[in-house]
């Protein structure tokens, strides 16, 4: 995977070492690094700003990210959705990168899990299988909407299945595009 901002092997505020790309979209890029001070693995969320935009844009832009870090500090007592640890901007090679320090997730997500089921030709899982997974993204879900916010991109590539001590526990991702509203329907 390519490594747009070339920021492995680097370190951002000498406290997060950045070790490997494991993710990219169209707005984004996911790196795997570490914590220095917690020693411990974490993800990061860099921010790709389309070199088009005017002004106003970036900053609209910028805004946008600085609330999905918003919205998962207020989702914190979720357990279906991640742990953020920090948001800023690092300057690279004369570019601003803002970024999203969060938890590290061991697993896959529901949509690699579910195609590589398909690919093994098991059957669909059974309602108390599924609904024993699918509950914690049920309640981070009540959780957001409780505090006015739609997610708005809810699918299988957004659900992510950890491995945990107690078996598989989802955590719902991306809520970059989440609406906050005084009302859940537009």
């Amino acid at each position: 995977m390519l490594d747009s901002f070339q920021l492995i092997g680097t370190s951002i505020e000498d406290r997060y070492r950045v070790d490997a790309t494991i993710g990219e979209g169209g707005f984004g890029i996911v790196y795997k690094g570490h914590h220095e001070r917690l020693d411990a693995p974490i993800a990061i969320k860099c921010l790709k700003i389309p070199g088009h935009f005017t002004a106003d844009a970036r900053a609209v832009f910028l805004q946008r990210f600085r609330e999905e870090g918003k919205i998962l500090v207020k989702l914190a007592d979720a357990p279906g959705v991640p742990r953020v640890y920090d948001y800023g901007v690092v300057k690279h090679r004369g570019e601003d990168i803002p970024y999203l320090v969060l938890e590290w997730l061991d697993g896959q997500t529901l949509e690699d899990m579910l195609k590589a089921r398909r690919s093994a030709r098991l059957t669909g899982m059974r309602g108390p299988e599924a609904l024993a997974i699918l509950l914690p993204a049920v309640d981070a879900l009540a959780i957001a909407h409780e505090h006015q916010i739609a997610h708005r991109d809810i699918k299988p590539a957004n659900m992510f299945l950890v491995r945990g001590a107690r078996g598989p526990a989802i955590k719902v991702l991306d809520f970059g595009i989440a609406k906050v509203s005084a009302r859940l329907v537009d």
